[in-house]
């Protein structure tokens, strides 16, 4: 699906366009999709892959007194009756 859009440009980015257009030789079309995809990328967040990618640098910020729950007396009393 195509669809148009209609912009209106001041002098100064008219000016830009023309530049562009003597530098990359690209038609007014192109230059405004690439600038568009330019954009977007810049505001596009990769997803993260697993749990540890997604806390980033959250992960280790926090310091425990107990270094390991997994044999933390306290933590296991009651587990497994």
């Amino acid at each position: 699906m195509s669809e148009t859009i209609h912009a209106r440009l001041n002098d100064e980015e008219w000016a830009m366009v023309k530049s562009l257009k003597e530098k990359t030789r690209a038609s007014n079309s192109k230059l405004i999709k690439q600038g568009l995809r330019l954009v977007y990328s810049k505001f596009k967040r990769p997803v993260p892959k697993n749990a540890l990618e997604a806390a980033g640098n959250l992960v280790g910020m926090f310091k425990s007194p107990v270094r390991d729950y997994s044999n933390h007396k306290k933590h296991l009393q009651g587990y497994g009756e």
